[in-house]
């Protein structure tokens, strides 16, 4: 069965596709950069407030905000994945997109590539 992604899912994977914009850990964004679950916040346009060198989406800095994890249909504010991805030269599992990004070090394009193969492990149905 074709799993069949929403607008808003399919507006974040195109994003993650294409961004030039530079990836890093640790928070939505910050003045050097961008998480995969921060590329969501910009690719749907989803407001925000400067606190300090971070930005506040909804309340939120390191997870999602909840319109967010709604839109995309997502586990969790910061991407939970079933069953969890092996990480490469470790015995360790990524159980969450905020995982791949921050301490597997997948690019944006890898990400994107893992959940367009892996709808099932990462939205709800």
């Amino acid at each position: 069965m074709t799993y069949e992604f929403n607008a808003d899912q399919i507006e974040w994977l195109h994003d993650l596709e294409t961004t030039t914009e530079p990836q890093i850990t640790g928070s939505l964004w910050s003045p050097v950069g961008w998480c995969c679950l921060g590329r969501a916040c910009a690719a749907l346009s989803v407001p925000f407030e400067r606190v300090g060198t971070k930005r506040r989406y909804e309340g939120a800095t390191y997870g999602l905000p909840a319109s967010v994890v709604t839109r995309l249909r997502l586990r969790s504010d910061i991407g939970d994945i079933t069953y969890g991805v092996a990480v490469k030269d470790s015995v360790d599992l990524c159980e969450d997109l905020a995982s791949l990004n921050d301490y597997a070090g997948w690019t944006f394009r890898e990400i994107a590539k893992f959940i367009r193969e892996n709808p099932d492990k990462v939205f709800e149905s």
